[in-house]
């Protein structure tokens, strides 16, 4: 009974190893540009500020969903920057509306199960390509969520699904909205430190 599942995490691991260094040795090498202590500072107090809160909302009123995605909305999207994180915000709402409609509408049109996964699948092999092909984070959001979607859910669930995962990130988009307009005010009052 162990002796399985032992060896499909031994084999995963092992693929992860694989891919990882395979693409490890394509990737552009640069200089990460370090942020400034308090620019840091506050970004990861907001970031835990909004992933507490929106953890405890999760819990308790959405425990058994897929609430995690408004948790990974937050977590890819908040910036140091607020300016980044604004056009950010724009392009994941976008693309994962424009995802969810059209997965939901190829699971009604072609409501055949081998279909679905094979359009997933070439989903996800896009999302791979694109991380090596500068895409638009709207067109990379727009192709993940068909990708999780298709892959992940039963062709009658997908609307159920897709409507769980578009109004959850819709749920971080908002958690960040708030938290922005609450922080602004306490960021423009403080003096940077020297």
């Amino acid at each position: 009974r162990v002796l399985g599942p032992a060896a499909l995490t031994a084999a995963g691991g092992f693929w992860a190893a694989l891919v990882t260094s395979a693409v490890h040795r394509r990737l552009p090498r640069g200089r990460v540009n370090p942020q400034p202590r308090i620019v840091a500072a506050r970004y990861g107090i907001a970031l835990a500020v909004l992933l507490g809160l929106t953890a405890a909302l999760a819990a308790v009123w959405f425990e058994g969903t897929t609430a995690g995605w408004a948790l990974l909305t937050i977590l890819v999207i908040v910036r140091p920057d607020l300016s980044d994180t604004r056009r950010r915000l724009g392009h994941r709402i976008l693309g994962t509306v424009a995802g969810g409609l059209v997965a939901a509408l190829l699971a009604s049109v072609l409501p055949i199960r081998p279909v679905l996964l094979l359009v997933g699948a070439v989903c996800a092999a896009l999302v791979i390509v694109f991380q090596f092909v500068t895409v638009t984070y709207a067109v990379y959001a727009f192709v993940l969520t068909l990708s999780v979607v298709l892959l992940s859910t039963p062709v009658a669930s997908v609307a159920a699904v897709d409507a769980q995962r578009v109004a959850y990130t819709l749920a971080g988009a908002l958690m960040i909205v708030i938290g922005s307009i609450v922080a602004m005010p306490l960021i423009r009052r403080r003096r940077p430190l020297p």
